[in-house]
C-alpha cells in the first residue's frame, strides 16, 4: 500500500495533485481547441525553455540542495543558496539566452523570441526557489509555488478556452504561462526572504562559488545528455515528419509525464531530503530503509498510473475523433513505458545522490544520449514511433545503470 510520509501534510500533496490534474486536463483541452501547428510550436518552445533552464542553471541546485538539506551550519547554507538562486537564477539566463533565439519561427519571430527569453528567466527563478523551499522542508510553500507555476495558469487558460474563442491560440498560452511563472517567483521569493532573515549573515569565510560549480558539473554534463532528449526528440519529429506526429507526441508525452510528477510530489521529494539527512549522519541502515520503501512505493504507483493513463488516453482520442491522435496512438503506451523506466530510476538515484556518488550518476545519465541516437538510427524506418522507442530505451539504460551502481554500493555500506 502506498503511504504518504507522515511528516508530509495533506495540503502540500493536494496542491501538487491539483496542479497535476489541471495540467493533464489543459493538454487535453489544447488537443481539442488548438491547431496542430500551434501545438507543435508549443511543444518546441516548451522543450527549448525547459532545456535552457537546465543548461543555464548549470544543475547548481544538485549541489546546493544537498548542502541545504544538511542540518548544520545555517549560515553556510544561506550563503550557498543565495549564490545559486541569485547568480545562476538571474545572471546566466540574461547573458546566455540570446543563443537560444534563432529564427525558427518565421511567422512570429519577434513575439516568440521575446517569450522564450522571458519564460526561461522566470522558469529558472521559480524552479530554483521551489527547489530551495523543498530542500528546507518547507513543503507547503514549495507546493503552492509549484501550483502557481504549473497549475494555476493552466486552469485559467482552460477556462478561457471554453469561454472566449479568441483566446485559443499559442500567444495566449505563452502569456498566461509567463504570468504563472511570475506569480510563483514572487510567492517563493517572499518565503525565501523570511528564511534568510531567520538565518542571518556571518563574517565567516565561505567557500568560493566555483567550488559549488565544480561539485555540480557532473550533474550538468549528465543533465545535458538525458534532458537534451526532450528537445532532440521534438526537433527530430519536426524535421522529418509532419506537425501531426509532433502534436500527438507532445500531447501524449504531457499526459505520461504525470507519472513522474505525481511520484515526485507524493514520494520522492520528502524521501530525498530524509535520505540525504540520514547519509550525512552516517545512519546507513536508515538510508537503506528509506530507499527500499521508496522503491516499492514508486513501483506500485507508476504501474497503476501507467495503466490508467493508457486507458484514459484511449478513451480521450476516440472521443476527440481527430485522426492525428488516433493514427498516432501507439506512441502513448511506449512513452508511458519510458516515463515508468525513468521514474523507477529515481530511488537508486536518491541512494547514490545521498552518498555523493556523483560520478556514478553522471555515467548513468551519459548513457541516455548515445543509446537514444543508436536506437533511433536502427529504427528510423518505423516512422515517428521510432522516437518513442528510442526514448524508452534511453530511459531504461539510465534505470539499469543506476540500479547496478546502487547494488554495488549497497553491499559496501
Amino acid at each position: 500500500m502506498i503511504k504518504i510520509p507522515r511528516h508530509i501534510s495533506i495540503a502540500p500533496v493536494a496542491f501538487r495533485v491539483t496542479g497535476l490534474a489541471s495540467k493533464f486536463v489543459f493538454f487535453m483541452v489544447c488537443a481539442a481547441y488548438l491547431t496542430v501547428s500551434d501545438i507543435a510550436l508549443f511543444a518546441l518552445v516548451s522543450s527549448l525553455v525547459y532545456f535552457a533552464v537546465f543548461l543555464f542553471g548549470l544543475e547548481y541546485h544538485t549541489h546546493t540542495s544537498r548542502e541545504i538539506s544538511d542540518g548544520d551550519n545555517k549560515t553556510l547554507k544561506t550563503a550557498i543558496f543565495r549564490h545559486g538562486f541569485l547568480a545562476l537564477g538571474t545572471l546566466a539566463p540574461l547573458i546566455l539566452v540570446l543563443a537560444f533565439v534563432p529564427g525558427f519561427w518565421a511567422s512570429r519571430p519577434i513575439f516568440i523570441s521575446i517569450m522564450i527569453c522571458a519564460l526561461i528567466v522566470t522558469e529558472q527563478l521559480s524552479a530554483e526557489a521551489t527547489r530551495i523551499l523543498n530542500a528546507k522542508r518547507r513543503y507547503l510553500h514549495a507546493s503552492i509555488a509549484l501550483f502557481l507555476r504549473a497549475g494555476a495558469w493552466t486552469i485559467f487558460t482552460t477556462i478561457s478556452f471554453f469561454l472566449f474563442s479568441n483566446t485559443r491560440n499559442i500567444e495566449f498560452v505563452l502569456i498566461t504561462w509567463l504570468f504563472g511563472n511570475i506569480a510563483a517567483t514572487i510567492f517563493a521569493s517572499s518565503k525565501l526572504a523570511s528564511i534568510i532573515k531567520a538565518e542571518p549573515n556571518s563574517r565567516k569565510a565561505l567557500p568560493p562559488f566555483y567550488l559549488g560549480l565544480r561539485a555540480a558539473s557532473p550533474f550538468l554534463i549528465g543533465a545535458i545528455s538525458f534532458r537534451g532528449l526532450n528537445i532532440l526528440d521534438r526537433f527530430l519529429l519536426s524535421s522529418f515528419w509532419e506537425d501531426a506526429a509532433l502534436a500527438a507526441y507532445a500531447i501524449f508525452y504531457s499526459m505520461s509525464v504525470s507519472i513522474l510528477v505525481l511520484a515526485d510530489a507524493m514520494l520522492i521529494v520528502p524521501a530525498q531530503a530524509n535520505a540525504v539527512f540520514a547519509a550525512r549522519k552516517g545512519e546507513f541502515e536508515k538510508l537503506k530503509t528509506i530507499v527500499i520503501r521508496l522503491s516499492w512505493q514508486v513501483l506500485i504507483l507508476t504501474s497503476l498510473l501507467g495503466v490508467l493513463i493508457i486507458i484514459v488516453g484511449r478513451i480521450f482520442v476516440i472521443t476527440l475523433g481527430k485522426p492525428e491522435y488516433i493514427d498516432n496512438f501507439i506512441l502513448l503506451p511506449i512513452i508511458v513505458m519510458a516515463q515508468v523506466f525513468f521514474t523507477l530510476s529515481i530511488p537508486p538515484h536518491v541512494y547514490l545522490y545521498s552518498l555523493a556518488m556523483d560520478k556514478k550518476i553522471l555515467l548513468s545519465n551519459l548513457s541516455a544520449l548515445p543509446v537514444f541516437l543508436l536506437v533511433e538510427w536502427a529504427t528510423f524506418g518505423l516512422g515517428p514511433v521510432s522516437i518513442a522507442i528510442s526514448l524508452a530505451c534511453a530511459f531504461f539504460s539510465i534505470m539499469a545503470l543506476k540500479i547496478m551502481y546502487s547494488v554495488r554500493e549497497w553491499s559496501i555500506k
